[in-house]
């Protein structure tokens, strides 16, 4: 159970620094 909760918390880690990157990109794309 505690690995479940380890690989989930990774994969909810993972979108959030995905989203802000993709963020970043429409911010880049916006100032260009």
């Amino acid at each position: 159970l505690e690995e479940v909760l380890e690989v989930a918390r990774k994969g909810r880690e993972i979108s959030e620094k995905a989203r802000r990157i993709s963020e970043d990109s429409a911010d880049n794309a916006a100032l260009e």
